[in-house]
Parts: C-alpha cells; structure tokens; sequence
C-alpha cells in the first residue's frame, strides 16, 4: 500500500489485495477465486493485468504474478536504506467514502461473468451515468448489483447503497444521499445540489428494489406521489456528471426506455436465468438424509 499510495495515491482494493495474498502464497487464478468469491476471468482478465501494470510503477520494475515476492523483497530492501520522502512529494490519497445501507452479503457468488464484463465496460470505460439492472423477481438483481458494486468501488470517490422495497419518498432519500456525496459538507435535499456534487466528485449509487415506486401493471409509470423519482432519473441521464446512478427492478420506468441507447449514457440490462451455474448454486444448500416418502 505504502508503495502504491505513493505512486497513484490510492489504496490497493479488496480485490487487488485477494490477488496479492494468493500470488505471495503461489495460488492460481482459479484458486485464489474460489477463496475470495470473485470470477476467475475476472482476476485473470481484467484485474490482474491492471494490477501488474500498477506495480510494475509503484516497485520500479517489471512485476508478474510469478516475480511479485522477489520485486517486493528487492523494494523493502531499497526502502530500509533511504529515508522517507518529503510528505510534499506524495500524491494525494484518495478518500473513497463506502455506504452500504442494508446491501446483503453475497461472499457466495457463481457465473454473471458476461454480465459484470458488460456492466463494468458501460460504467468505466463508457461513463454511463445512469444503468438499470433488469429481471423477474429472484433472478439475481439484487446479488448481481452488490458484486458489481465491489468490483468498481476502488473507481469512485464516494460509494452508496439504499434500497427503496419500502417506498420512501424521494425527500427522505435525497436527505439521505446529498449528505454523503457531499461528504458531510451539504443537507440540502434537492436535485441541483444532488447533481452538483454528483458533478465535483465520482460518486456510484446504487438504488434496489425500484419497482417499489412503480405501478404494478403501469409499464415503467410511478405510483401516485412517486412521479418525482421520474424526474430524478430523467436529470440523471441528460444532465454531463462524471458519477453513475445503478438501479435494479422488475419494470423498466418509462424515463429510461425512453432515453436509453448502446451509444447513450444511459443503458438498460435485463437478466436471464443462470444455467450452467445452477448446480453450483444448490450445491451449498442441497440437503442430505431426507426422509423417505410415507407409504400409505
């Protein structure tokens, strides 16, 4: 970290330090995946390489998987013999601020591979400002966001989760949010200090369970007393901010079907059935000695 923070001025994240740990420990992709709940592509692809690159920076060197022990005793033994540097030669930290509201835990994940590829090219590559996460109800929506949001929170500056299964009015949730994206600095609860701070820092929200505030059989309407969250999303997706807005829901609202394209900012994914994962998805609940059915 010392090393990284020095020469990008961040932290390593949850899922660059997984990597390192199974690399200090000569573990494969495919075993440091299965201990720490990301996909092996994942790791090998896309993480990895990008770590690699980081390293090779920050140690001086040319740094792999398999040379990364030898590249860090080499720089601990350089660091030990010169003094630290001047504070004013550091680069800044970044100071990533985590929410996670009521997100559930999901360290047992399979599959969506595909999925977490084409999300994470939409939102960093590109800068999608607004993204729906579609599909019936227990199909992964939810599960799917959480991963998703572990896998890019080192993108952001400021990360929160807030979950609208029980329908609060937009006020309470702009109460709730504009403090932290403002990181404590504002309490106005309205759109244009919302987007101004969504403007000044990167910001990733995610906001489950949408189909609360929607109209059971209204294709995308809001309930009565909602349709200002209509105009939330609308601002959110033609309004320039660097942040992105994630939510996840049964329906489409009718502000994003109506805004949406592959070449736009704002982007719909709808979710079908995992079925190559599905034994590995009962396998950690499948029940043993069941009783034998009575015979009459």
């Amino acid at each position: 970290n010392t090393a990284v923070v020095t020469h990008t001025g961040r932290y390593l994240s949850d899922v660059e330090t997984a990597i390192l740990q199974g690399a200090i420990a000569d573990q494969t992709y495919e075993n440091i995946a299965a201990q720490s709940g990301y996909s092996t592509n994942y790791l090998k692809r896309d993480i990895g390489p990008k770590l690699w690159r980081c390293l090779s920076g920050s140690l001086g060197e040319k740094v792999s998987k398999t040379n990364f022990r030898q590249a860090m005793e080499r720089y601990q033994s350089v660091s030990s013999d010169q003094s630290a540097p001047p504070s004013s030669q550091s680069a800044p930290l970044k100071a990533m601020q985590c929410d996670w509201g009521d997100a559930p835990d999901v360290s047992f994940f399979v599959g969506r591979e595909t999925e977490l590829d084409t999300l994470r090219q939409w939102i960093v590559d590109d800068a999608c400002r607004l993204v729906a996460l579609l599909g019936m109800g227990g199909i992964g929506k939810t599960t799917l966001g959480v991963k998703l949001t572990q896998h890019l929170q080192s993108e952001f500056d400021v990360v929160a989760w807030r979950s609208l299964r029980n329908a609060p009015p937009l006020k309470t949730l702009l109460q709730q949010l504009v403090p932290l994206v403002s990181k404590q600095q504002d309490a106005q609860p309205s759109f244009d200090c919302l987007l101004q701070h969504l403007r000044s820092a990167r910001c990733l929200l995610i906001l489950d369970n949408f189909e609360a505030i929607l109209e059971p059989q209204a294709l995308g309407k809001f309930l009565p007393g909602y349709e200002n969250y209509g105009q939330l999303l609308q601002i959110l997706g033609d309004t320039v901010h660097q942040s992105c807005v994630v939510i996840t829901s049964r329906e489409k609202p009718e502000e994003i079907a109506t805004h949406e394209g592959i070449e736009l900012p704002v982007r719909s994914l709808k979710l079908s059935g995992l079925q190559t994962e599905a034994d590995a998805l009962l396998m950690p609940r499948a029940c043993r000695g069941l009783p034998q059915p009575v015979r009459h």
